[in-house]
């Protein structure tokens, strides 16, 4: 008995330890990591999501779209402080600059997911596909959470 029971053990952090696992992907000289979403607030139909793409090659790239089968649409988003109040605005794109990273935070540049066509809760795994100009689509997991901002300041909800 306690045999198998070690082994579902051993099966279960097997199985804890793949979301992590999952939540980074490559596209040529890209690598897409640290994927999160806000996990919805009610009924609201709209998150932000959040991820580091860090580029190992010598050429520039761009994040230039996002789409989600969970929602009507994903736009990039940054936000700014103007005269002491938070504006965001939609932008066509964020470098990924050659040998650097772009991080997308709450708070920052973003991504802003519009019609949910059910509630995220946190846990759940969600699947998204980035556009860079360059390299490609990647389709990636985005783990939501309850407050991926916890650290940053909270996100925000359109």
């Amino acid at each position: 008995m306690s045999a198998r029971v070690f082994a579902v053990a051993a099966a279960v952090l097997a199985l804890a330890a793949v979301p992590a696992a999952a939540r980074q992907a490559s596209a040529g000289s890209l690598v897409v990591k640290d994927t999160h979403m806000r996990a919805s607030l009610g009924n609201n139909p709209n998150t932000g999501a959040y991820l580091t793409v860090t580029n190992r090659g010598a050429a520039k790239d761009r994040l230039v779209g996002a789409s989600c089968a969970c929602a009507a649409r994903v736009e990039l988003h940054e936000m700014s402080d103007v005269g002491g109040v938070m504006k965001m605005k939609k932008v066509d794109g964020f470098e990924v600059p050659a040998g650097g990273q772009l991080v997308l935070a709450p708070r920052g540049k973003h991504l802003m997911v519009f019609g949910l066509k059910q509630p995220v809760k946190t846990g759940d795994m969600v699947q998204m596909t980035l556009r860079f100009e360059k390299a490609g689509a990647v389709t990636t997991a985005f783990h939501v959470m309850n407050d991926p901002g916890a650290t940053g300041g909270g996100g925000h909800h359109h």
